[in-house]
């Protein structure tokens, strides 16, 4: 007897031999991963017994692999947009595994997959000469005098010959000066310290100095300076022993950031779920500025970052009072996060408008009362542990000196304009269109996504340095509110490695750099500014 052709029994036969020839592929994939693992960790294991871990994973490689990454995850994303009106279970699960796999691997990303510096070591040994010397000896060096007394204490290490052929970097002009103007008077630094802090000091900069090559340390005192906030200062106090400085004192320190960084990152899964996750990481692992080789391995150089993104996953999390206080502490380390408050306020102070009251919602009063309670609470610490109300003077005019200086990798549009000559017109219009399409984003949303938009504002409005890229991090988590703009960050993110490799030249790069982060911004936040939709939550992306 000859079985039906159609029928229940026909298709559910159907189904069967279509899930069995999935499961086939998978078995398939399954079965070479054991061989894929053995190709790339034989060569690993090679290297690693030579010493030549770099002949694995050059800059090269590692520059390709996270544009791999990125656009892997921009092609996704933006095949996932007409899907959601088509939803299938197992279409569904094969996106969800390409994309937990691209976050993974965005993540590895960010650590140079283990390679660090492509050199053995996790420390980056000058950032820590910056932040570690600069806030231990601040009362002594304040924000100028950070390399003319290294440069007198090698001097006074035995290495006067070697020291005084050196050209560095003087922290009130910003000019290159030889280093024998600053010998021939030690007193003007010396006088500053008392002798035993002075034998120390020297001892703390010679244990850096000898860590490195002198061609790296001459690098370094050509850099510019110790520039962050005091109450950055007052909190690095804690961690900062009087002693001298050695291998075990630092190793505890250097495990700070990374903890800040596992931390923000199960806030973000835990408020806005894996998949909002992956993008982010994505995006923070595979952009080309803020990229592991500037600040990574460092002292406390994540703690602005890891404020300013838990902060925005409280207020996602209905903890506004919390929310508001890592806002402002963000803020308080690092100046610029205060754009994301200020997107808040503005969000508040629209809401009254369209209320026509001055009494504020519960939400909006908790949120401020937390931002209070940060000043309240580290603005007295700084003016004890870190210099007194002056340091604060001597800060801001460090900072506006420094904010007036135009940087070959800075971002943002006063990049842009220098680079390209645009002046008058064009220096006008664009923040007013920018504030203009900024005002009409911010009416009507939820304070977590107003802090979001509001991280845009530095790029269009100022500049700042590549390395406080992940700043655009809120863009991220407004994937669940428009996932277009989760597919435009991730190629935002492939774009600067296109960028590098086309271009070549360090001013020219980050020229571009600054005009596609702006048109970024500038799509992203029109994209917010049209009518909310409904929100992506962990359970309802297909």
């Amino acid at each position: 007897m000859r079985l039906p052709q159609s029928g229940p029994t026909h298709a559910r036969a159907a189904e069967l031999s279509e899930r069995i020839r999935r499961r086939g592929r998978y078995i398939q994939c399954a079965a070479a991963i054991p061989w894929v693992a053995t190709a790339w960790l034989l060569p690993a294991a090679t290297a690693a017994a030579r010493g030549d871990a770099e002949a694995l994973l050059t800059s090269d490689t590692v520059g390709v692999l996270k544009f791999g990454i990125a656009a892997c995850a921009t092609a996704l994303l933006a095949w996932e947009i007409p899907l959601r009106r088509r939803p299938g279970r197992a279409s569904r699960r094969r996106r969800h595994a390409l994309l937990l796999a691209l976050g993974i691997a965005g993540a590895a990303g960010w650590w140079n997959f283990l390679q660090f510096r492509y050199q053995p070591g996790f420390g980056h040994p000058l950032d820590i000469y910056h932040y570690y010397v600069g806030a231990k000896y601040f009362d002594e060096l304040g924000y100028t005098r950070l390399y003319e007394c290294t440069t007198v204490a090698d001097s006074d290490s035995g290495i006067h010959d070697l020291a005084a052929h050196r050209s560095i970097r003087n922290l009130e002009t910003y000019e290159r000066e030889s280093a024998t103007i600053i010998l021939s008077d030690p007193t003007r630094c010396t006088r500053h310290f008392k002798p035993e802090r002075w034998r120390l000091f020297k001892h703390d900069v010679g244990w850096f100095r000898e860590r490195v090559s002198e061609g790296l340390w001459q690098g370094a005192l050509s850099d510019y300076g110790y520039n962050p906030t005091p109450v950055w200062g007052s909190i690095a106090q804690f961690f900062i022993r009087d002693g001298p400085v050695s291998e075990k004192n630092l190793a505890p320190i250097l495990l700070i950031d990374p903890l800040l960084l596992v931390t923000m990152w199960s806030f973000v899964w835990r408020a806005f779920g894996w998949r909002a996750a992956c993008v982010a990481l994505v995006f923070w692992g595979t952009n080309l500025p803020g990229n592991y080789l500037w600040t990574g391995g460092a002292f406390l150089r994540q703690t602005w970052l890891a404020s300013m993104v838990i902060g925005i996953c409280c207020l996602h999390m209905r903890r506004p009072a919390a929310g508001g206080f890592l806002l402002t502490v963000s803020a308080l380390l690092r100046i610029f996060p205060g754009v994301t408050i200020a997107a808040v306020a503005i969000t508040v102070a629209l809401s009254a408008w369209r209320r026509r009251s001055l009494r504020l919602p519960s939400e909006h009063r908790r949120f401020a009362f937390g931002c209070a309670a940060a000043a309240a609470l580290l603005l007295p610490l700084s003016f004890a542990t870190a210099g007194g109300p002056e340091a604060w003077v001597a800060f801001a005019h460090n900072i506006r000196f420094h904010a007036g200086t135009l940087f070959a990798t800075n971002i943002g549009l006063q990049t842009l304009l220098a680079k390209t000559g645009g002046t008058g017109l064009l220096s006008v219009a664009i923040p007013v269109g920018y504030a203009a399409l900024l005002l009409r984003a911010l009416d009507r949303k939820e304070t977590w996504e107003a802090a979001a938009i509001g991280t845009g504002a530095v790029i269009l409005l100022a500049t700042m340095s590549s390395y406080y890229y992940g700043l655009l991090l809120g863009f991220a988590f407004l994937w669940t509110r428009r996932e277009s703009i989760g597919a435009l960050l991730c190629a935002l993110s492939a774009t600067g490695w296109c960028v590098e490799w086309i271009v070549q030249r360090t001013d020219e790069v980050y020229a571009w750099l600054s005009l596609a982060t702006m048109l970024f911004v500038l799509v992203a936040t029109a994209l917010m500014a049209r009518r909310p939709p409904a929100e992506i939550g962990p359970n309802l992306h297909p």
